[in-house]
C-alpha cells in the first residue's frame, strides 16, 4: 500500500502500520545543539531534526533522531544518513512521544523517529517512480498577512505567544549583535521579509539560527517552519530560534523568488515598537530619572516596565544615511546611534522628536530637507539626553526621548558622578570619572576607586583633570 501523503500517519495503529509504506523526502536536516540537566548534572547533548514531506507539499511532518546516553553520537550518524533531498520508504512508523505539539507550526503535529522501531530504506536511484513520488518542495498554508490575522483573532498578551510556519521573500538579514536577555548574553539578528499581498514584517533570529541564512541570498522565496509568534500592543512578534526549519525549494518559494517586491505595495506590519511623543511615555519621562553613564547603561538589565535614564556631557554619532534614520513608514527614527561619554560607549535608538537636534535642526522637515540636499551634518555638542530602558521581545531597547546641549560652562557636582553609574554595577575595564576624594589605597588591590557600599574597583592609572581661573 503507497500512501499519497503523510496525514494517515496520525492516525495509524501498530497493526495497520505493519502493512502500510510511504515515500518520503527530507529536507533542511540538522544537528540541534542543546542542554538539560540530569542527576543534578548539565549535558550537553544533540538531537538530529528534518522535514519529511510526501506526495502533498502542504502535508508534512518533521522526522527526528532524539538523543541517546547509550549512543551520544546518533544525531551526527543520522544527519550524515539523511542527507538533503534523498528518498526514504518508511514503514512500521513510530512517533516521539516527548515531541511537544506546542512547539510545532505545521499541519501535522507529531514527530517522526527516523530510528528503531521506525523501519527505513533509502531508494536506489533506479527506483524512478518511487524517488519522483514525493514532493519536491512545501506548499505553506500562511503568509506574513496570515499570520497576523490570526493572532488578531486571539488574545493578545505573552500568554499568546505560539508556533507558526509561514513562506515569504527574505529581503535581507543583518549581522548578528550581542545583547543580554534574562542575565545572558545572546546573539540576534533580524530578518526582513514580505509575501505576495506586500505585507512586510522583521522577524528577529535568536543565537545560531542566523546561521540557516547563510546560504539563502537575499530575495529569495523561504519557507520557515517553528518560528513563535505572538501578538504585542496590536503587532505581529515573530522569532526564529534554534531548532527551526529553513527550506527554499519547491513551487511556493520559487514562485515567491520570481517576485518583483519593488512593484508591490507595500504594507508594514511592523515587528518593533517604535517610541514617539503618542505612545503614552509622557508620565515615564516625568519621573525621577537614573543618572548613569554610557557603559553602565549597556551592561544596564532591561525589564518590561520603562526605566527613565538621563546621561549628561555626552556624545552622539548621528548617522547620515537614510537607510539608518528613517522607518519603514518614513518617520525619522535613529537606529544603532552611538552614544559615547568619558566611560565608553553605547548603541542607542533616537526616537522623532528628539533626532532633528542631533543635527543643529528643529524639525524633522528641516533633516529631511538637508539630506535631500546633501547638506545634512552632524551636530559636534556635548549633550544632556534623557531616554528609556525597556525590554521588548527579550532585547534591551535604549530610546533617547529628549536632547539638549550642555553648557560649557556649567559645574560637576562630586554628588553627580557618584550616581553616573546608576542602573548597572561597573566591575572594571571602563574609563570611570570620579572626584580626587574617591582615589584611595586598597589593601588588596594597591590603586582603586571607592565605591558606596560595595567593593573598591581597581585602577590601572589616573588622570588628573585640574580647572582654574587665568589672572589677568
Amino acid at each position: 500500500m503507497l500512501d499519497e501523503n503523510v496525514e494517515t500517519l496520525k492516525n495509524m495503529n501498530a497493526q495497520t502500520a505493519k502493512y502500510t509504506k510511504w515515500y518520503v523526502r527530507v529536507l533542511d536536516p540538522k544537528v540541534i545543539d542543546y542542554t538539560f540537566t540530569a542527576r543534578n548534572e548539565k549535558v550537553e547533548a544533540q538531537k538530529f531534526s528534518c522535514v519529511l514531506v510526501s506526495n502533498a507539499p502542504a502535508q508534512y511532518m518533521l522526522g527526528a533522531v532524539p538523543f541517546s546516553f547509550k549512543n551520544r553520537a546518533a544525531a551526527a550518524e543520522a544527519f550524515k544518513k539523511f542527507t538533503a533531498d534523498s528518498v526514504w520508504e518508511l514503514r512500521t512508523p513510530s512517533f516521539d512521544t516527548r515531541a511537544k505539539s506546542d512547539f510545532i507550526g505545521g499541519p501535522l503535529k507529531s514527530v517522526v523517529l527516523l530510528c528503531s522501531p521506525s523501519t527505513l530504506t533509502r531508494l536506489p536511484p533506479t527506483s524512478t517512480e518511487a524517488l519522483a513520488h514525493p514532493a519536491k518542495g512545501l506548499q505553506i498554508a500562511l503568509d506574513i498577512k496570515g499570520i497576523v490575522e490570526l493572532l488578531k483573532g486571539t488574545a493578545t498578551g505573552a500568554n499568546n505567544r505560539a508556533a507558526f510556519d509561514f513562506c515569504g521573500k527574505i529581503l535581507g538579514i543583518t549581522t548578528p549583535k550581542q545583547v543580554s536577555k534574562n542575565g545572558s548574553l545572546l546573539m540576534v539578528a533580524e530578518a526582513e521579509f514580505t509575501d505576495a499581498g506586500g505585507g512586510k514584517i522583521v522577524v528577529t533570529v535568536w543565537k545560531k539560527a542566523h546561521e540557516y541564512f547563510a546560504h539563502v541570498q537575499p530575495g529569495s522565496g523561504v519557507a520557515v517552519l517553528g518560528c513563535s509568534a505572538a501578538l504585542e500592543n496590536g503587532e505581529a512578534k515573530i522569532n526564529i530560534w534554534p531548532g527551526a526549519h529553513i527550506s527554499t525549494v519547491g513551487d511556493q518559494a520559487q514562485s515567491l523568488t520570481g517576485l518583483d517586491a519593488t512593484s508591490l505595495s507595500a504594507e508594514v506590519l511592523a515587528a518593533q515598537w517604535v517610541p514617539s511623543s503618542g505612545n503614552g511615555l509622557a508620565s515615564v519621562m516625568e519621573a525621577a530619572a537614573h543618572s548613569t553613564c554610557a557603559v553602565a547603561l549597556a551592561d544596564a538589565i532591561a525589564h518590561p516596565q520603562p526605566i527613565t535614564f538621563q546621561i549628561n556631557r555626552c556624545l552622539l554619532d548621528a548617522p547620515l544615511q537614510r537607510d539608518a534614520m528613517y522607518t519603514q513608514d518614513g518617520r525619522l527614527f535613529l537606529r544603532n546611534c552611538r552614544l559615547r561619554d568619558a566611560t565608553g560607549g553605547v548603541d542607542v535608538d533616537v526616537v522623532t522628536d528628539a533626532a532633528p537636534t542631533l543635527y543643529d535642526c528643529s524639525a524633522p522637515d528641516q533633516v529631511a530637507a538637508q539630506l535631500d540636499a546633501q547638506s545634512l551634518k552632524g551636530a559636534k555638542h556635548r549633550f544632556n539626553i534623557r531616554g528609556i530602558l525597556r525590554q521588548e521581545n527579550g532585547v534591551a531597547k535604549r530610546y533617547i526621548m529628549e536632547v539638549g546641549m550642555a553648557p560649557l560652562d556649567a559645574v560637576v557636582s562630586t554628588s553627580a558622578l557618584r550616581m553616573c553609574c546608576g542602573l548597572s554595577v561597573v566591575s572594571g575595564d571602563v574609563v570611570l570619572p570620579v572626584p580626587v576624594s574617591r582615589i584611595v589605597e586598597d589593601p588588596l588591590q594597591g590603586l582603586a576607586v571607592c565605591r558606596d557600599g560595595a567593593n573598591n574597583i581597581g585602577a590601572n592609572r589616573v588622570w588628573l583633570l585640574v580647572r582654574g581661573k587665568r589672572n589677568r
